[in-house]
């Protein structure tokens, strides 16, 4: 232990109530009255610019109401000043064409019960590393459903709470191509419905996809794939090098050299798994 530290000097400062950051000021005061003074008007002061930064009027709550489907709001909290900037920048790097990262606010310490309400007002999720809910910020994430992601490994908090984003839009389906045969007969099977004997050449055809007729690389048709036979054989999927027979509702313009494209709708892959 030391008494007095020059410029310069590294030292190690004990018995601090809060948590500074980088960069901060350490001033000396000859009393520990007047240095009680100064901290209590200090932290009041900051305690009401962070209320009026985070305040919430009529207008900005509509307007958060009314955002676009693919903006994520985030309440952000962590055990330290570092870990902070840290987590706020990895938050950062999930945007991309599908989400829109939005954080409102964020902070060091324990989750407290103020952003969880305020996260059931704008339907944001309370994002936490190395810190907890308080009890009663506990009760409301239970009684209002918020959704809260928190834990003491930050990558396996940036992976839960990849989960939840994803869970909180509506995203459009993509299409996502599985498979192409090439027409190598059409003929008519029951009730006369036109039926493509094809081979398919890619992938695989699947059972309950979009269907297209392309023809010298346009598309002149679209259905769906209802019917895939094999001999006599329904079947749900024929992979490639296979022949098959495709029910081909809908069209009766279907030539030999017309290739089928097998298309299904899916979810967007948001995020790649880690």
């Amino acid at each position: 232990q030391i008494k007095s530290a020059g410029p310069g000097t590294p030292v190690e400062v004990l018995g601090l109530s809060g948590c500074t950051r980088s960069g901060d000021l350490v001033l000396g005061f000859k009393t520990e009255k007047e240095a009680k003074q100064i901290s209590a008007k200090r932290q009041k002061d900051n305690t009401e610019v962070g209320l009026r930064e985070n305040e919430l009027d009529p207008k900005a709550l509509f307007a958060q109401f009314n955002k676009k489907s693919h903006d994520v709001q985030y309440i952000v909290r962590a055990d330290t000043h570092g870990s902070l900037e840290a987590l706020t920048l990895l938050l950062d790097q999930m945007n991309n064409e599908w989400i829109n990262v939005k954080i409102l606010s964020t902070g060091v310490g324990p989750i407290s019960t103020s952003e969880c309400e305020m996260a059931a007002i704008t339907n944001a999720i309370v994002v936490g590393f190395n810190v907890d809910p308080q009890p009663a910020a506990e009760k409301v994430i239970r009684d209002k459903n918020v959704v809260a992601v928190y834990g003491p490994v930050i990558y396996d908090v940036l992976d839960r709470l990849k989960v939840e984003t994803v869970g909180k839009v509506d995203l459009p389906k993509v299409e996502e191509e599985r498979g192409r045969a090439a027409v190598k007969a059409t003929f008519l099977g029951k009730k006369r419905m036109l039926v493509a004997g094809c081979e398919v050449v890619q992938g695989e055809m699947q059972v309950d996809t979009v269907l297209r007729v392309v023809r010298k690389g346009e598309v002149i048709f679209e259905g769906e794939i209802n019917s895939l036979r094999v001999v006599k054989d329904e079947v749900e999927r024929v992979e490639e090098g296979n022949e098959c027979g495709i029910l081909v509702e809908g069209t009766k313009d279907l030539k030999v050299g017309d290739e089928i494209v097998s298309v299904a709708m899916v979810d967007p892959k948001v995020y790649q798994a880690s």
